[in-house]
């Protein structure tokens, strides 16, 4: 491992801004350090995986024992709901005799109906007289007796298909969960930082244009595709944002694979009525691996779906 630390410092970010060229520009040109960049690169990703695997493991025992304390607290619950209504039952059997409340009830229906009958009636005629003021009045505000219109229904009319609704609300739910900063930070190179901006200036156009560049980079094509997907679909751009995942799930990364399935299955819903089958198959591999990291986001979009 010739070139062992300083590919750990680069994988590291340990090394300055100016390293960190220096580095890319002999990565470029030398053939060895390149090979063995990416053999270094490789065990580091597997190793994390490992790692994240692991924590898959320990998430799951600890949801196992969650549960058993949800029922248990159910339980409890139920009991106390219970014992509560009988407690209630009891104080009604227990309380004032039927009569007495009859009586009571009365007492003040003539205490009101006293009331009432103390105030001066209103006469037809003086109805009548506040109907033609009211009226006159509103001549006088509308001269013209303009009509309100109806409510425009034509933006109802341009609303976008229900399905693509839930598809967007559901992308931005996982973005505000994800965080794009704190997730992606650790990993920005200055060449894609315009791109970054970009994207969280909501400039959908511009980040596809600053990352495109870096589509086919050896380095950080994954960043790049994932910025243009995203951006793609906020756009309203579906076709072009399932194809960038698609091509995104196909490099087979063993950390943000599963993030990259859920961010095509939510394309292909958004574009339902042209990809319902690569929906269906999809939604289905995902649930049908019970450790992928959004089943259970997999199985509550496809119940959203259903309802519409």
């Amino acid at each position: 491992m010739k070139y062992y630390e300083k590919i750990n410092r680069y994988l590291g970010k340990e090394m300055s801004e100016d390293e960190q060229k220096e580095f890319k520009e002999e990565l470029y040109n030398n053939s060895d350090l390149k090979l063995e960049f990416l053999m270094q690169k490789s065990e580091t990703l597997a190793i994390e995986k490992l790692a994240a695997k692991d924590l898959k493991n320990k998430v799951r025992e600890f949801r196992n024992r969650n549960a058993q304390r949800r029922k248990k607290l159910l339980i409890l619950f139920l009991l106390l709901v219970g014992l509560s209504t009988l407690i209630g039952a009891l104080l009604i059997i227990t309380g004032k005799p039927k009569a007495e409340i009859i009586e009571s009830n009365t007492s003040d229906q003539n205490v009101i109906n006293s009331d009432n009958s103390s105030e001066t009636p209103i006469s037809t005629d003086t109805i009548i007289d506040n109907q033609e003021t009211l009226e006159n009045t509103d001549e006088e505000l509308n001269p013209e007796n303009e009509r309100k219109s109806p409510p425009d229904t034509q933006q109802t009319k341009d609303q976008p298909p229900s399905h693509q609704v839930v598809a967007m609300n559901t992308f931005l739910e996982t973005e505000r969960s994800i965080n794009l900063k704190g997730d992606d930070t650790n990993t920005r190179d200055k060449s894609l930082s315009r791109a970054y901006t970009a994207y969280e200036n909501k400039l959908w156009n511009n980040v596809i244009e600053f990352a495109e560049p870096f589509r086919n980079d050896s380095i950080w094509s994954l960043n790049a595709l994932e910025l243009i997907g995203k951006a793609a679909f906020q756009d309203f751009q579906f076709t072009k944002a399932a194809d960038t995942f698609f091509e995104l799930v196909n490099k087979e990364d063993l950390l943000y694979g599963d993030r990259w399935e859920w961010y095509l299955l939510l394309s292909y819903a958004a574009i339902l009525n042209e990809r319902k089958d690569d929906f269906d198959q999809l939604s289905n591999i995902i649930l049908g691996d019970p450790d992928h990291s959004y089943f259970l986001k997999v199985d509550k979009l496809k119940n959203d779906l259903n309802f519409l």
